[in-house]
């Protein structure tokens, strides 16, 4: 249970960057809303990994993780 994907998040940097993560989401949600799942699990991890405090980021992450059967 330790290691399911579901209770790992990924790392975060030491100052959060709210310019990159916005940047990252609007990639990632474009990328979601166009099918490219794979793509928007990358971008939005970039986000959390930018403003580990924002919602949407981990939403959308599940989202397209979901889709993916992961």
């Amino acid at each position: 249970l330790k290691v399911h994907p579901a209770f790992q998040r990924p790392d975060v940097p030491l100052k959060p960057n709210p310019l990159e993560a916005a940047r990252f989401f609007g990639l990632g949600t474009d990328a979601y809303y166009n099918g490219q799942f794979a793509d928007a699990e990358k971008y939005l991890s970039k986000a959390i990994q930018n403003e580990p405090r924002d919602a949407r980021l981990f939403y959308f992450l599940a989202l397209s993780r979901l889709a993916q059967q992961k």
